[in-house]
């Protein structure tokens, strides 16, 4: 590429301006993604060139080039209408961020921690099979088409419970599944120095016996 820049265009004879138009387009599908502004406009003129061999190799790329304009733009077509959803739990408030989609049922399930734990201590992938039970609760939300973000309180009966919460879209069924535990505690690991404290999230006081607990615990 450094070389190709140090080409003066004014010196080359003969031949060498296609030759030197076709390096170019060359270097621009490597380097000039995603865009290919240069390789296009090499392309465009030697659509109609009289040597049938150069004329076939610069419309060669200039299909390709089309060819990768239809699929991105079938690709954001495809983006623009494709369901969305996302949530997260900030203090109790179900934060949700959506795209395309107008209704989304919130079903709550009562989990035993202890089991859920013991089956699968990381509890990833797991949510899905919640599909099958009956939830423990229902609601169903609205959405705003001129809104892309909705929040919504945790229902009062399960705030102090642990439960799995799962949010559908009952139309196209796209889902998303979030913990939530009834923990009142934060825990701040310092691993430079070795040491974590454990305060209460509503107070922001220490809660000096369970730290002492996590201490333990990992020293063993």
């Amino acid at each position: 590429m450094r070389m190709w820049k140090k080409i003066d265009i004014k010196n080359l004879k003969g031949t060498g301006n296609i030759h030197y138009d076709y390096l170019s387009v060359y270097l621009d599908l490597i380097y000039g993604y995603p865009s290919f502004d240069l390789a296009q406009k090499v392309c465009s003129k030697y659509l109609n060139y009289p040597i049938l061999r150069w004329r076939s190799l610069f419309t060669e790329v200039n299909q390709a080039l089309a060819q990768k304009d239809k699929r991105l733009d079938i690709t954001l077509k495809k983006f623009t209408t494709v369901p969305h959803l996302s949530a997260k739990i900030d203090q109790n408030t179900i934060l949700l961020h959506y795209r395309h989609t107008r209704t989304v049922q919130i079903r709550y399930y009562i989990i035993d921690l202890e089991v859920v734990f013991s089956m699968n201590p990381f509890m990833k992938e797991e949510s899905n099979k919640f599909g099958i039970v009956k939830p423990s609760h229902q609601e169903e939300f609205k959405l705003d088409k001129n809104s892309e973000t909705l929040a919504v309180a945790i229902h009062k009966d399960f705030v102090h419970k642990n439960c799995l919460i799962d949010i559908v879209d009952p139309k196209t069924n796209t889902s998303v599944s979030l913990y939530h535990f009834n923990c009142n505690i934060i825990v701040n690991v310092y691993e430079n120095i070795g040491n974590l404290d454990v305060i209460h999230a509503e107070t922001g006081k220490p809660v000096p016996k369970v730290s002492q607990i996590l201490l333990k615990f990992n020293y063993f």
